[in-house]
């Protein structure tokens, strides 16, 4: 497995902004680790949106569209 992107600290802010209850390093590590494996799905499907398009830039469209794509799997 590679190293986290995401600051767990970070992510456990965002995580208490949702919730009054306070977040474990555990719990943390586990939201960064769905959120990276999301972006990566996201990613790839918009950089297929871009390419499909003739692009070599992924725009803000491409990752909407990814992520409509991605929820509604």
């Amino acid at each position: 497995m590679r190293e986290n992107i995401l600051p767990y600290e970070t992510i456990g802010k965002i995580m208490e902004e949702a919730t009054s209850f306070r977040i474990s390093h555990d719990a943390k590590i586990a939201v960064a680790e769905h959120l990276e494996a999301m972006s990566l799905e996201i990613g790839k499907l918009a950089s297929r949106y871009a390419s499909h398009r003739g692009k070599n830039t992924m725009t803000a469209k491409d990752i909407e569209l990814a992520y409509k794509t991605y929820k509604n799997k």
